[in-house]
């Protein structure tokens, strides 16, 4: 099963967003109750980005329907950084601030492209070329423009979380971990808790980066996989894998932009 980042899909709408441990539980729900429709034993859970963090949760509240979790650049799986490392809001710039606050407000990037009105495909197109250039020809990338633009101007869904789900954060360094993170929990504390609950991963989790990623940030990353692999070194006491991998030559839509190693990797971790 695959979740992707919840912006659209075929998930219901959740329900009114809330970063309260029951509000984040509800918006995996969805999914919970699609699942369980299928009268399925076990899945091998899949989720990209925001649809990672999600799939974590149900994976976390759901340990014996899941076989193997495989989060593809997750959005909130380290905690975020220090409150001293970030910049101080009279510090930031009035462009930076007014984006803080629509984000904040619950503006979304399709919002934005829906309220471009006719000017919205040729918006769209424009990004699809600039992120993904000579990768397809002019007709696979109208076709791919075509079915973004489609999808981001659908009635609201997942998008409806996505602000009272994470939080930008603004560091003073490079590599501190500016972007998004959780606004509540983490998936290594939502992880962690499962491990120590069930005396072990019940589930195999496998976790991957592009080498570009803008979530990704090396040493949070690391220090949150070493945590959740624990003093064991697996993080299991039943033998389920635990892995972190860095995709070559890839920002955050890994399974676009390394479709070799993306596959290779789901290959590699479900052996």
């Amino acid at each position: 099963a695959f979740v992707q980042h919840g912006s659209t899909g075929l998930l219901p709408p959740p329900p009114a967003p809330s970063a309260s441990s029951a509000g984040v539980s509800a918006c995996a729900a969805g999914a919970t109750q699609s699942f369980g429709r299928t009268g399925a034993g076990g899945f091998d859970l899949c989720g990209h980005s925001l649809g990672g963090y999600l799939a974590a949760l149900y994976a976390a509240e759901n340990p014996h329907h899941t076989r193997a979790l495989y989060l593809a650049s997750p959005v909130g799986f380290p905690r975020p950084p220090a409150e001293e490392q970030e910049v101080r809001a009279e510090d930031r710039s009035w462009r930076l601030r007014l984006g803080l606050a629509l984000w904040d407000a619950g503006v979304t990037p399709m919002q934005l492209v829906r309220l471009a009105g006719w000017k919205g495909p040729e918006l769209v197109s424009g990004i699809i070329e600039r992120r993904f250039n000579s990768r397809w020809s002019t007709e696979e990338a109208r076709l791919v423009s075509d079915y973004i633009y489609h999808i981001t101007v659908a009635p609201r869904s997942g998008e409806s979380a996505l602000a009272a789900l994470l939080r930008v954060h603004i560091c003073k360094e490079r590599g501190a971990g500016s972007g998004v993170h959780a606004r509540n929990r983490a998936i290594v504390d939502v992880l962690t808790q499962a491990r120590d609950k069930e005396g072990g991963l019940p589930f195999a989790v496998h976790i991957c980066y592009g080498d570009t990623d803008w979530v990704f940030t090396a040493e949070l990353c690391t220090a949150a996989f070493a945590e959740l692999r624990g003093k064991s070194g697996t993080g299991s006491a039943r033998g389920k894998g635990l892995t972190l991998s860095i995709l070559t030559q890839a920002g955050h839509h890994v399974y676009l932009d390394n479709v070799a190693q993306f596959t290779e990797w789901l290959g590699d971790a479900s052996d």
